[in-house]
């Protein structure tokens, strides 16, 4: 075997532990991607299983204006057909502090009563008593999304 062969092969080594990494760029590598996935997760925190959380809201929000709305077109009916469709509407409403769940849907009825509302200037205060504005707050059963409307004759 000659010099050059000889230097050859030696290349031919050299060549084969050039290639891949060293296990201290390896071990680097990892200690970097743990310190950027630790940063990752502090950063994100709670948000992507928050996330899921108002869409739930956003879905019992919709589900309350459907409730609102069954009561709107029965108040609507009541008006044609009813003397006295505000006190029929809040019957059919319920007792405040109770949980329903029926043809109007399912709702748990906060404010159900008769306001009057007072303007001086700008200003305005509700109070209750009256008997030409009904005030009816409907929640979800969980008491997370709330409804306010105000029918009138």
């Amino acid at each position: 075997m000659n010099i050059k062969e000889n230097k050859l092969k030696n290349n031919d080594i050299l060549r084969d532990f050039a290639s891949g990494f060293t296990l201290i760029e390896v071990i680097v590598g990892l200690v970097l991607a743990a310190i950027l996935g630790t940063m990752l997760v502090t950063f994100m925190g709670n948000n992507l299983s928050d996330s899921a959380q108002i869409v739930n809201n956003v879905a019992k929000t919709y589900k309350l204006d459907a409730v609102m709305e069954n009561f709107t077109t029965r108040y609507k009916n009541l008006l044609v057909t009813d003397a006295t469709p505000l006190a029929t509407l809040s019957n059919n409403v319920g007792t405040s502090g109770t949980v329903y769940y029926n043809a109007y849907g399912s709702y748990k009825v906060k404010k159900n009563g008769y306001i009057t509302i007072n303007c001086t200037g700008k200003n305005c205060t509700e109070s209750n008593g009256g008997a030409s504005i009904l005030k009816v707050t409907i929640t979800d059963p969980t008491d997370t999304q709330t409804v306010t409307a105000l029918f009138t004759q």
